[in-house]
């Protein structure tokens, strides 16, 4: 049976993945340092294991644990792998940032899910993944990790590093979070305006979720008026900077990938239940 360790497991994305994982064919080992962990732990019937042992043991390990957080704890577990064993992260940025421990003899694999789409719903979501060193087999291993951590998984994409962090954090994260943190200051001026809230909300997630979702994804414009589409195009140019696609060029993705590992840019860091914008 293939071992696998989790760390982080009793962390805000781990505890999800520990639920995930503890009916899988895994033998599972559970790495968890912090007490508000080790509790949540305890909550689902489970024992932390000390991380030298879960090493010693592991064919696989997930880091599951906070982007600022991963170069320190990679650098402390990648020395105690098991050759030939498998390091799997669950975003693109600190590997695209050049910030893994260099070790050959073992694979690095980063997953990531597609979350469930409310505007075009399946009864699975999707991975993207991406093998940055490492054999094929050692790839087909991460994969079935993956689709148990993240089940239920219906497709699962293979694409390079970059490819992956083309849709996270650029398209997902840089851009998506963006926008919507414009929607929200929208939303807020249409309630200084005097529009009940309730109405905005009910009223721009209708709109906004059939543009984007249905318009865009099924290349389909017939339903809307030629004024939509006008104003549309006038609103294009009129709010977003002509070089904004450079996110997407080779080096807007490392300096994208580059601010995540370092949890910090320009002074700024993200605060947890704050709002993202800080000036």
């Amino acid at each position: 049976m293939t071992t696998v360790a989790l760390f982080g497991a009793g962390g805000k994305m781990g505890v999800l993945l520990t639920r995930n994982m503890m009916e899988s064919e895994f033998d599972m080992l559970y790495v968890e340092p912090g007490a508000a962990g080790i509790e949540r732990l305890k909550e689902l019937g489970l024992s932390p294991t000390p991380a030298a042992e879960a090493l010693k043991k592991a064919d696989a390990v997930i880091l599951a644990v906070p982007d600022a957080l991963m170069e320190k704890i990679a650098g402390e577990v990648v020395p105690g792998m098991r050759s030939g064993a498998i390091l799997i992260t669950l975003d693109a940025a600190v590997p695209l940032a050049g910030r893994l421990p260099a070790r050959a003899d073992v694979a690095y694999l980063v997953t990531h899910p597609s979350h469930k789409s409310h505007y075009f719903p399946k009864k699975e979501q999707s991975l993207v993944n991406a093998l940055i060193q490492g054999t094929d087999e050692q790839y087909a291993l991460g994969e079935r990790i993956a689709r148990q951590m993240h089940a239920p998984v219906g497709d699962s994409y293979r694409m390079t590093l970059e490819q992956l962090a083309f849709l996270e954090p650029a398209v997902a994260e840089t851009l998506g979070i963006a926008v919507r943190v414009a929607v929200k200051e929208a939303i807020d001026e249409a309630v200084r305006f005097g529009v009940p809230e309730d109405a905005a909300w009910d009223f721009i997630s209708g709109h906004l979720g059939g543009i984007i979702c249905g318009v865009l994804r099924r290349r389909n414009t017939g339903w809307l008026s030629e004024g939509a589409l006008l104003i549309g195009d006038w609103g294009y140019r009129r709010i977003l900077r002509e070089d904004w696609k450079q996110i997407f060029t080779s080096e807007g993705l490392r300096e994208q990938a580059e601010v995540i590992a370092a949890g910090t840019y320009e002074g700024r860091k993200a605060l947890a239940g704050t709002t993202i914008r800080t000036d």
